[in-house]
């Protein structure tokens, strides 16, 4: 019975995270395409936006964008090491569900860094521009580093 609440717990997580990264190249696809369904909004890349607007959002996206790609960085991490640890038949109970709990406790410090970086854009734009922007969006993942 424990090992059967445990699998349901694993398959969810496992779920629960393909979920969002389904969700997350949902929101990527549109990027070209100029034609948006009024229900979901505009992204801010087809926004009208004043130079100030501009700089503030670039700025706000460089803050959260390294950020971001670290914590995305570790839950790859940590899923990989999950997998392993399910695949290996010595790997003890605690060890698998202490590296899901991490997966876990990363996915909300995404989730939460992904709502403050939507409040931050918020600060940017006009009531008129929250209304129609598509806030599912993330912040940029840097890149590189520029000189």
């Amino acid at each position: 019975m424990k090992r059967c609440s445990i699998l349901i717990m694993i398959v969810a997580l496992f779920c629960f995270s393909v979920n969002l990264s389904a969700q997350e190249q949902l929101a990527g696809e549109n990027k070209d395409n100029t034609r948006f369904d009024n229900k979901e909004g505009i992204p801010l890349s087809a926004m009208t936006l004043s130079e100030d607007q501009n700089k503030k959002i670039e700025e706000i996206g460089a803050n959260y964008g390294d950020q971001m790609l670290e914590l995305r960085s570790q839950m790859t991490v940590k899923q990989i090491e999950l997998k392993s640890l399910l695949r290996d038949p010595n790997a003890s109970e605690e060890n698998i569900l202490s590296i899901a709990h991490d997966i876990q406790v990363i996915n909300v410090q995404i989730q939460k860094m992904m709502i403050y970086y939507q409040l931050d854009i918020r600060k940017v734009l006009t009531p008129e521009q929250i209304r129609t922007w598509y806030t599912l969006e993330n912040p940029p993942a840097k890149r590189g580093r520029r000189q």
